[in-house]
């Protein structure tokens, strides 16, 4: 008897299981379209904000690199003077998807951070258009993009001149002091691994741009 209702038992949660994993299976594939269509569509916008006065051209796929995955050649005024970058960088919860626009020397004009898994109210943060502010204007050869929290809005000469031109040109960053609450070194407290993975990602992107580019 005791082995029968042991049977019974044990058919019930196979019968269970079997039932949560149709289910899933049909919510997996009524909702990934959707997904995917999304993520697609937060792409485009992406490359729209961060050159708007440009026009992509066909994304270029890149092998063998750990940070740039593809670039897409951005026409400007009829010429192809600025590159958006398609990179990976190492967050907390994972690869982090980072698209970010440059000059042929390295210059960083914007960037944006797209699929990530990073902690919300920490890592997310790094979502916002004013965290990657803090990097504008880095990139060139003469002003490297800040690889810590104590090169953040430290001048740096070349640098900060180069942050302003990039803020004039695009009309849309505002730079902060070090240490302001909305950039600075508080934008990335508790959150440091997330800042490296960023700034790592970014500094391999603009070390890629003026490598092919830029002649350097």
């Amino acid at each position: 008897m005791k082995h029968s209702q042991t049977l019974v038992l044990g058919l019930r949660l196979c019968l269970i299981c079997a039932v949560a994993a149709l289910c899933l299976g049909l919510l997996n594939e009524v909702t990934e379209p959707a997904i995917v269509a999304r993520k697609v569509q937060e792409e485009k916008d992406a490359l729209a904000w961060l050159i708007p006065e440009g026009r992509p051209g066909e994304k270029v796929a890149v092998e063998g690199d750990a940070a740039v995955t593809a670039y897409y050649p951005v026409s400007v005024a009829g010429s192809s003077e600025r590159y958006i970058l398609d990179l990976r960088g190492a967050g907390y919860g994972g690869d982090m998807k980072i698209l970010a626009a440059y000059m042929p020397d390295g210059t960083l004009l914007g960037a944006k951070l797209l699929d990530n898994q990073e902690t919300p109210g920490l890592g997310k943060r790094a979502e916002s258009p004013v965290y990657m502010d803090m990097f504008a204007g880095r990139g060139s050869a003469g002003a490297p993009v800040p690889a810590s929290k104590e090169m953040l809005g430290s001048g740096g000469g070349e640098g900060a001149a180069g942050s302003s031109a990039a803020a004039e040109s695009r009309g849309r960053f505002r730079f902060f002091p070090r240490g302001a609450a909305e950039g600075g070194t508080d934008a990335v407290s508790g959150a440091t691994v997330t800042f490296l993975g960023v700034s790592r990602a970014l500094a391999a992107g603009a070390a890629y741009v003026r490598r092919e580019w830029g002649g350097s």
